[in-house]
């Protein structure tokens, strides 16, 4: 195959500057597969100009995509302006001998992102790009880029690098050791491996296989040390990632069976654990050395893992080891997978491989058989229909077809009595390292620990990374949302609390602008573990805690998704979104108060017709959140109109409750006439503690998206928006996770949805 990807770097616009003199020195990376190159140097330049040119043989398998990572250039240590990556798939195709100056005249521009939430970058870079080649090859190509349900497999995790771990003094202050244990995530999947006791070299030499899916892939495999603790709180001691996507571009893909790296063969890696900032002030660094984790980490194709299962179980059950297979071992390694096949099915795989029903098979030409009679099966778990593991007894809490071939997978790929399966059922990385005395209490105090619970336990899933996440709440505030919000049956209960919360809204107002507020900062950011890097203003210059709390942010602290598409709406907070397609859809899994209706909500019957069968979009603030918001939709504000209210939590409990949360507190409400999306409504929703709600933009004035719109005082808070029936299709993923009662983690700029209509 000679397939060539011709790049050319043209130029990159509005760079953020890293050195002193206000400009920064940049240059340009380019990474496909193993093969780099890098472009020359600009110096003092935010809008460098390159117009170079880059060639890179395809190699098959080919990488799934082009990285391109820009530096500002320095005497010691380069810095990070952003990264961005062009995926294989979405590349335009020529003849060899096109001109792709001629076929891509304008480039492209592409947004730079960022690698860790504290990068500061902006700008965009601009490329022409095209693959060269013969019709043939450049088919293979595409048919190479667009496999999916691939499996990584993990073996993990080795050991801890000698006498590299923090040693945490423990609460006796008698010994300086470590009870250590491993966590390792990869988007909704949490495991964990045994504590071992008394040691700062753990060997835990376990492991877990990972299924990748094309969504998946974007998200970090994540590892995290902890030090078990009996009596207090477990210390984390560091965590580290790799890139998933990384893995996938290495990997030799291969239809032969044989070819691929077997997961015993892997290499392994040393990473280095990231040590908590907020380490224990007692603790100790026992090495000069940074503390490292060593890893296998591999990845191979779902149809390679799915074929070594079945070699590993005819290999169990070729009685004579000659590599030859009879009907009758056959049949016996169909019945150990809970096959319900028949006589007929059998003689249709023989078929379909040229092979009598009754014939001897080679050890290949049973793998083959197995693996037709999966490709016509799978989907009515014909093959593979059982309940329980016959090799580890271990009952499967998820009986699809491919849950329990990658189940099977991790039992018979080594000996498990020397290389551990990792402990599961976790659904957080919180609930990892809770003991059953912690687990019973706050049982009792918070209720179920499910996703979609309705109790204490708030729980979202983070769009970055694919993880479901436990809300941080102080102990006392949760245990009291759940005691207030259970108690609320009658309507003199209500109000009651609303008389209560209105008091302790009003004098954490007062308290919070006290200049003695100040010394509350720190805490706070200690406590949520909150980015300062990217705050605008220097913490001293806060004259009290409020205004710390609606604080501004760098710019580029936060991304606009499609600059160039206004007809992508994008989120107005950080926040914890819930997106639904229909109003009354919203009511049937969310909104439970007594009176919610959407003329109780926008004061106004007439406006209330017009969002009838619309699309509802809630943006909850928790109080560790970036408290401003920000413009959804290109358009003109309209005019405000300030609500009076009570001050409900805006917590899902509240909302879950028959406590009219959204209809009863105090908001305010507006509405933006755009040209993509018609006339969207913006609720503002005051909340518990929050002692204003400000809107900064102008009334009348033309507003784009991410602009600012306005921002509240302490406490929670949420948005509503409301979009007219059939003007947006919303994000399927947050779809997705609604259906599932599970908010969603999100930042301001993100997308929510694409405007459906053509614009007239």
């Amino acid at each position: 195959m000679s397939v060539k990807l011709r790049v050319h770097v043209v130029e990159a616009r509005n760079l953020a500057a890293k050195d002193a003199n206000g400009f920064s020195d940049p240059f340009v990376i380019l990474e496909f597969g193993k093969a780099k190159a890098r472009t020359t140097v600009q110096y003092k330049n935010l809008n460098p100009t390159w117009n170079e040119p880059f060639d890179f043989d395809v190699p098959y398998p080919p990488p799934l995509g082009l990285k391109l990572t820009v530096w500002d250039k320095d005497l010691v240590v380069n810095d990070f302006l952003g990264v961005c990556r062009v995926p294989l798939a979405e590349i335009p195709q020529f003849a060899p001998d096109a001109d792709l100056a001629a076929e891509e005249p304008d480039g492209a521009w592409i947004p730079l992102q960022k690698r860790k939430d504290n990068n500061i970058i902006s700008g965009d870079l601009r490329l022409r790009v095209g693959l060269f080649g013969d019709e043939s090859d450049l088919a293979r190509v595409r048919t190479s880029v667009t496999q999916v349900g691939l499996l990584s497999r993990s073996s993990s995790v080795m050991s801890s690098r000698t006498s590299s771990m923090i040693s945490t003094r423990r609460w006796d202050n008698a010994t300086f050791d470590m009870d250590p244990f491993c966590v390792v995530s990869y988007g909704e999947k949490v495991f964990r491996t045994r504590t071992l006791r008394h040691t700062l070299d753990p060997t835990w030499n376990e492991k877990v296989i990972l299924p990748v899916t094309a969504h998946s892939m974007r998200f970090p495999l994540a590892f995290s040390v902890y030090d078990h603790d009996k009596f207090s709180a477990n210390d984390y001691i560091g965590g580290c990632e790799i890139e998933v996507a990384g893995l996938v571009q290495a990997a030799a893909a291969s239809d032969d069976v044989t070819a691929a790296v077997p997961p015993t063969d892997l290499e392994p890696t040393v990473l280095r654990l990231e040590v908590s900032g907020a380490q224990d002030p007692n603790a100790v660094t026992i090495s000069r050395q940074p503390p490292g984790l060593t890893v296998k980490v591999g990845y191979q194709p779902m149809d390679q893992v799915r074929k070594r299962l079945w070699r590993h179980l005819l290999a169990m059950f070729d009685d004579d080891k000659n590599d030859v297979l009879s009907p009758n071992e056959l049949t016996a390694v169909l019945d150990i997978l809970g096959s319900t096949h028949d006589e007929e099915l059998v003689a249709e795989g023989y078929q379909a491989i040229g092979k009598a029903p009754d014939a001897d098979l080679t050890m290949d030409e049973a793998v083959a058989l197995f693996e037709e009679l999966f490709q016509v099966h799978k989907e009515d778990s014909t093959i593979t229909s059982l309940e329980t593991c016959p090799f580890c007894h271990v009952k499967f809490a998820d009986v699809t077809t491919s849950s329990i071939i990658i189940h099977l997978a991790s039992c018979v790929e080594t000996d498990r009595g020397s290389d551990r399966l990792m402990m599961s059922g976790f659904i957080t990385e919180a609930q990892t390292s809770r003991n059953l005395m912690t687990k019973l209490v706050q049982r009792l105090a918070r209720g179920a620990y499910s996703v979609g619970a309705d109790s204490a336990n708030i729980m979202v899933i983070s769009r970055e990374t694919g993880r479901i996440e436990e809300e941080k709440i102080a102990a006392f505030v949760r245990i009291g949302i759940r005691l207030l919000y259970r108690g609320l049956s009658s309507a003199v209960e209500a109000r009651r609390a609303k008389r209560m919360l209105e008091a302790m809204t009003v004098k954490q107002g007062r308290k919070y602008t006290d200049p003695a507020s100040k010394a509350e900062i720190p805490k706070f950011i200690a406590f949520h573990g909150l980015n300062v890097d990217e705050i605008l203003e220097p913490l001293e210059s806060f004259q009290n805690f409020n205004e710390f709390f609606y604080r501004k942010l760098k710019p580029g602290a936060r991304v606009l998704d499609a600059p160039e598409d206004p007809t992508v709406a994008v989120s107005m907070a950080d926040c914890r979104l819930m997106a639904f397609s229909t109003i009354d859809l919203a009511q049937e899994l969310w909104i439970k108060g007594r009176n919610f209706t959407l003329a109780n909500l926008l004061q106004s019957e007439t406006e209330a017709a017009r969002y009838t069968g619309g699309s509802l979009v809630i943006f909850r603030l928790a109080p560790q959140d970036y408290h401003r918001f920000h413009v959804p939709v290109d358009g003109t504000l309209g005019n405000v109109t300030h609500l009076p209210g009570a001050y409900y939590t805006v917590n899902p409990m509240a909302i879950r409750s028959a406590v009219d949360v959204y209809v009863e507190n105090r908001r305010a409400v507006t509405y933006i006439e755009s040209r993509e999306f018609g006339r969207v409504g913006i609720v503002l929703v005051g909340a518990m503690m929050v002692g204003s709600i400000v809107v900064t933009a102008p009334e009348g004035g033309e507003v784009h998206r991410m602009d600012e719109l306005g921002y509240f005082a302490f406490g929670g808070s949420t948005v509503l928006v409301l979009f007219e029936p059939g003007r947006i299709a919303l994000d399927e993923d947050l779809l997705v996770n609604a259906d599932r009662k599970l908010e969603t983690h999100v930042r301001v700029g993100m997308s929510i949805g694409r405007a459906t209509r053509p614009v007239g």
